[in-house]
């Protein structure tokens, strides 16, 4: 569910569950560790998920709990910690 949030501007933001929905909403790539052919990952774990995955400079790894943040034109992602010292949610906001 994507809610709104606050620091010094209004993003919109959803956390990533990994779930297919979500995989199929963002076009997020899997890939299995032993594909990764020794590349070094942030995470040590099987499957890594990646938003933009056919554009190399775009490309970033996100981690189930990450937040897909929507800081217009463009979509990011975020660790859970990062987003939780910069954001606080914005009360009754419509939620998408």
């Amino acid at each position: 569910m994507i809610k709104t949030f606050r620091s010094n501007t209004t993003i919109r933001a959803e956390q990533f569950d990994g779930s297919k929905e979500m995989i199929e909403k963002y076009g997020i790539g899997e890939v299995n560790r032993a594909e990764l052919e020794g590349a070094e990952s942030e995470y040590g774990d099987d499957i890594h998920y990646f938003l933009n995955p056919k554009l190399i400079f775009l490309k970033q790894e996100i981690k189930i709990g990450d937040w897909l943040v929507r800081d217009l034109p463009r979509l990011r992602v975020m660790s859970n910690q990062a987003f939780k010292e910069t954001y606080s949610e914005v009360p009754n906001a419509e939620e998408d």
